[in-house]
């Protein structure tokens, strides 16, 4: 063990980690050597490469210790451990972007509007333009209103007309009590008195428990002609 970190071993550690696996391997002799961590610099900022986690999972599969091959990448045994038990779990390598969404909110054609606008000119401040243009249609900033979406606009029951209508089509080469509708509602039932009475003048009080209601589920199945099935839970 003694001849394990010699000089020599500093100058493999300095090449690429292929070099490092080679030269580690023919030193040691065997799969199952665990040299110390605080003998090799480990990296402050653990950014493994895909190149890297694929070498680290090759290197398990082969038996070599979790703490060889730590020292091998000149990370943490945290961070080669996590690789691999991600690996084992998922069967994944890479690791997924963190955060939400990252879809950009702009579309392809305004990206391009604003490329040729910088490409046309550079030293426009485009945050004071925008802000400017704006103004100039008369938007300013405003507080957001939440509002309901219409369900029965004009053009959703233009919509669900037109396709009432195409079952008339479907009629003339088919038996219409073999077209069966089958749909779902849910809904939540909260039992509470809502009225009182009281002296005139007064309000009518009423202390309760935090109200608790029931998630009752509906489903139907009906033809033209009549309900064929239903059930209640």
């Amino acid at each position: 063990m003694s001849n394990y970190f010699s000089s020599e071993t500093s100058e493999c550690l300095k090449r690429e980690n292929d070099n490092v696996l080679k030269c580690l391997v023919k030193k040691s002799g065997s799969h199952d050597e665990n040299p110390p961590l605080t003998t090799i610099p480990t990296l402050r900022k653990q950014n493994v490469s895909i190149n890297d986690r694929e070498r680290i999972i090759e290197n398990t599969l082969e038996g070599y210790s979790m703490s060889a091959i730590a020292s091998m990448y000149r990370i943490n045994y945290q961070t080669a451990n996590s690789i691999v038990r991600r690996y084992l779990k998922t069967g994944l390598v890479f690791v997924d972007k963190r955060g939400g969404d990252r879809r950009s909110k702009l579309i392809l054609e305004i990206k391009k509007s604003l490329q040729a606008y910088v490409d046309l000119e550079c030293t426009k401040t485009l945050y004071d333009t925008i802000d400017r243009a704006l103004r100039e249609f008369h938007y300013t900033l405003k507080r957001v209103t939440l509002v309901p979406e219409r369900r029965n606009t004009l053009s959703t029951i233009e919509l669900r007309t037109n396709y009432a209508n195409s079952f008339r089509d479907l009629e003339g080469d088919n038996d219409d009590k073999n077209f069966v509708f089958l749909d779902e509602v849910g809904f939540a039932a909260v039992t509470r008195p809502s009225r009182g009475h009281n002296m005139i003048g007064e309000s009518a009080y009423l202390s309760v428990t935090p109200a608790r209601s029931r998630n009752i589920s509906v489903v139907a199945a009906m033809n033209k002609y009549r309900r064929i099935y239903h059930k209640i839970h």
